[in-house]
């Protein structure tokens, strides 16, 4: 083997073994957009900001936890602002389940809180634009990987502000609601 090449190859496995904490660092950065979005749980609400986080009733590991966070985050945001222009959103990313499961489910963790439910019919560039990936019912998925969205309204549009990791914590997350008004 030739000196040239086998000093390639050395650094053609330094940057493949390096793929891997780049994308775990890649995770920790925080997602801003500002692309405009449409999507269908934005269109009936009255408020000027959302938190949305896409997950399942049955889910046991990331749901319970981002939306105990979007919970306490809520609460404070409230408290601190005195504010009424944040609302949270549960999208359950099991495709046609019925609405009253979806809302009673994300009403146990707030009475504020509101629901969509995935329809087979939702466009596929919904999913896409949100890295949901969604299951019919007689499918098992087990976990899952969310993100919580932010979403702002500006020029009756809504723009998709920012995206944050499932784990954020609500300390972040206020911070960044109450630093970055709309």
């Amino acid at each position: 083997m030739e000196r040239g090449t086998k000093k390639t190859r050395i650094i053609g496995f330094a940057y493949i073994a390096m793929l891997p904490l780049l994308a775990l660092l890649i995770t920790f950065v925080p997602l801003k957009s500002n692309a405009v979005v449409e999507l269908p749980f934005l269109e009936t609400t009255s408020y000027s900001r959302i938190l949305a986080f896409g997950g399942f009733p049955d889910c046991a590991s990331a749901c319970p936890l981002s939306l105990s966070t979007l919970r306490q985050t809520y609460l404070e945001y409230q408290n601190t602002t005195n504010k009424n222009d944040l609302g949270v959103i549960f999208v359950n990313i099991q495709r046609d389940t019925p609405q009253e499961l979806s809302r009673a489910y994300i009403k146990s963790f707030h009475k504020d809180f509101e629901a969509y439910s995935a329809k087979s019919s939702d466009t596929k560039e919904f999913y896409t634009s949100l890295a949901l990936k969604t299951f019919d019912a007689n499918e098992e998925i087990k976990s899952h990987n969310g993100f919580i969205y932010l979403f702002a309204a500006a020029d009756n549009q809504w723009q998709l502000e920012q995206v944050f990791k499932n784990d954020v914590s609500k300390k972040t997350l206020l911070d960044h609601l109450i630093n970055h008004p709309v």
